[in-house]
């Protein structure tokens, strides 16, 4: 057993998830999280919502950074479902009037993948993606991770149709600019939510977080791809919604 796998299990002993765990922000210092920043400071841009924002060092802070460039004085909606993670994006930001930090689930748990969507998953897209790999370890390891995210939720009594919910309370009928991150179940269903905003931005298209989406928006000709990389992490890409 490593040591991270020893202290999660540790952890888990203890009552806690490694949902829980802090970890230091992929999207940092590289192409994607300047990329980010471009985007935030487009005159554009009015709204941002960003999916999956840990504690707000990685891609938040891109994004932050920005929106300080923006004549327009952009509001950021940041979703993190983890409670631990969220304290501290909460904290970081407290002093940030157009930074709005939720701490929800985006989507109803009853949309998110299920066993089957994970098995077909397992064997049509996993070979491609984790060559070498074996499907059924694959599909147990995501079953794995899907059951504690679903526990992880009841337990904490987290309030579900986060997306829906903001945009209700903020008046806001589609947002300009939207990152796809975070959990690996929810990816498709957030997509239905925010389909028509301006720009969409995905990490991990080439997991099993937004692989179908990026691959639903290279065919969605009411978009085009403006930013693409395979090389980066999981990879990452960037859509614009064309004009008519």
């Amino acid at each position: 057993m490593s040591k991270l796998s020893a202290f999660i299990s540790t952890m888990t002993n203890r009552g806690y998830s490694g949902l829980d765990i802090v970890l230091l922000g992929q999207i940092k210092g590289d192409e994607f999280q300047m990329t980010l920043r471009r985007l935030a400071s487009l005159p554009e841009v009015k709204t941002i919502l960003e999916i999956g924002s840990s504690d707000g060092r990685g891609s938040t802070a891109g994004i932050a950074e920005g929106m300080k460039k923006n004549p327009s004085k952009p509001q950021l909606h940041a979703i993190e479902f983890s409670k631990r993670r969220f304290v501290r994006l909460a904290r970081r930001y407290r002093n940030r009037k157009d930074i709005h930090c939720h701490n929800c689930v985006t989507v109803n748990r009853s949309d998110f993948m299920n066993e089957s969507d994970i098995a077909e998953f397992s064997i049509k897209d996993a070979p491609n993606l984790y060559p070498g790999c074996d499907p059924q370890w694959i599909a147990s390891d995501f079953s794995k991770l899907l059951a504690e995210s679903l526990d992880y939720i009841a337990a904490n009594d987290l309030p579900e149709n986060g997306i829906k919910s903001i945009k209700e309370r903020f008046d806001i009928s589609t947002f300009d600019f939207v990152l796809i991150d975070g959990g690996p179940f929810s990816g498709d269903a957030e997509l239905e939510q925010i389909i028509g905003a301006k720009y969409i931005a995905f990490d991990d298209i080439c997991d099993i977080k937004n692989y179908k989406g990026h691959m639903r928006m290279m065919e969605n000709s009411d978009y085009e791809m403006i930013c693409y990389s395979k090389l980066l992490r999981a990879g990452f890409s960037v859509f614009r919604r064309r004009q008519r």
